[in-house]
């Protein structure tokens, strides 16, 4: 077992610095449609759209020029790969990377392909990348758990006044999923959240939005259709231009669509069937756990870090699903999260001995228990 610990340690070590090394050179072998983004952000930071764009991207450029980055693309791709290893490691932990198994460890290795393909240019990803460091190095002490999580909050909602307005959304569903995840102990009694979210956003899409649930979604690919074609991934809305309970149940069947593509990957492409599974198996880690009701058992398994990960997990996944306009989108929006998701896995997950309510260490019989969790359960 010692040999296979170190061995872990080794292998993780070896994939970040690997793309690390590879991070400024990434760029130049990525598809055209990988740096949409970064070629937009570039012009930002340069001045050359000086009229007509949009506040997300200015706020950005001008963090790329606060941090000096602003003609520095490699140095901007290596920050983001650090940042990216930082909560990696602050995810899973050190001594705990020994307990991986090569399902674990494919799941890290995965995670920094990704990140290699959508982070290690000039993006609005990296502002979600420290949220979720954020969210990873808050306090885990139990007692106050529920005060740090004003943190999140905080940081969701500057988010939202700064880059993307639908955080403020995710921010107010991060709230509700703590509290369900924590409170209800029978797994199928999480199905009726997202039912009830979309039951209480419908009237407010209506008044501020003017129209249903997918009426952004809907909106956004009519204007891409017109301007620069077909995009392969596209999402579409089941019942388009659907409202009231119609449009709740397309809502409900995309939310399911995001965690199994079945229609991404019924497209015929290679590329979009592997990107499919991907998905696919990201939420599988993380929904596993959940599944089991092991965020809400008594006495505790899962730590407070794993709680408020899959929290926001799923408070994005429930608002994406409203607005994601195609799958490559929806796979960037999601690589920032992926070390949230990682935090998922059993080697990372479970409970550790400063979680515990006052600080007491539970019973040898109940920290046995995880232990054994843990190699059963080792494939989530």
């Amino acid at each position: 077992m010692s040999g296979r610990g170190l061995g872990n340690q080794i292998a993780v070590v070896i994939i970040a610095g690997c793309a690390l090394i590879a991070a400024p050179a990434v760029r130049a072998v990525l598809p055209g449609q990988f740096l949409m983004d970064d070629a937009h952000l570039q012009d930002s930071i340069a001045g050359r759209i000086p009229v007509g764009d949009s506040e997300g991207f200015a706020v950005t450029a001008a963090l790329y020029r606060t941090l000096g980055l602003a003609d520095r693309p490699s140095a901007t791709a290596v920050l983001a790969m650090i940042v990216f290893t930082v909560a990696v490691f602050v995810a899973i932990g050190w001594d705990r990377l020994r307990e991986l198994t090569i399902i674990g460890l494919a799941a890290v290795g995965a995670s920094y392909v990704l990140a290699l393909a959508y982070l290690a240019q000039y993006s609005k990803e990296l502002v979600t990348l420290v949220l979720a460091l954020l969210v990873l190095v808050l306090p885990r002490d139990r007692e106050r758990a529920w005060a740090w999580d004003l943190v999140v909050v905080a940081g969701c909602l500057v988010y939202a006044v700064t880059l993307r307005e639908y955080w403020a959304v995710i921010a107010g569903m991060y709230v509700v999923w703590r509290i369900a995840l924590a409170w209800f102990r029978h797994p199928a009694l999480l199905l009726l959240v997202p039912v009830a979210s979309y039951i209480a956003l419908t009237p407010a899409f209506q008044i501020v939005l003017g129209g249903g649930l997918q009426s952004q979604r809907e909106w956004s690919n009519a204007e891409r259709a017109g301007t620069a074609g077909d995009v392969a991934s596209l999402i579409q809305s089941p019942f388009p231009g659907a409202e009231g309970v119609l449009g709740i149940v397309s809502a409900l069947i995309m939310l399911a669509l995001l965690i199994v593509p079945l229609t991404l990957a019924a497209s015929g492409s290679a590329y979009h069937l592997a990107s499919a599974g991907l998905i696919a198996a990201i939420w599988f880690v993380i929904l596993t756990p959940v599944a089991r009701g092991l965020l809400a058992r008594r006495p505790a398994v899962l730590g407070v870090q794993a709680s408020r990960a899959a929290a926001l997990l799923l408070a994005a996944l429930v608002v994406q699903a409203l607005f994601e306009p195609d799958y490559g989108s929806y796979l960037k929006h999601l690589t920032p999260l992926l070390p949230l998701a990682l935090a998922m896995l059993p080697a990372a997950a479970l409970l550790r001995p400063a979680e515990t309510f006052a600080g007491v260490v539970e019973p040898a019989s109940v920290a046995a228990r995880p232990r054994r969790l843990a190699r059963a359960g080792g494939a989530a």
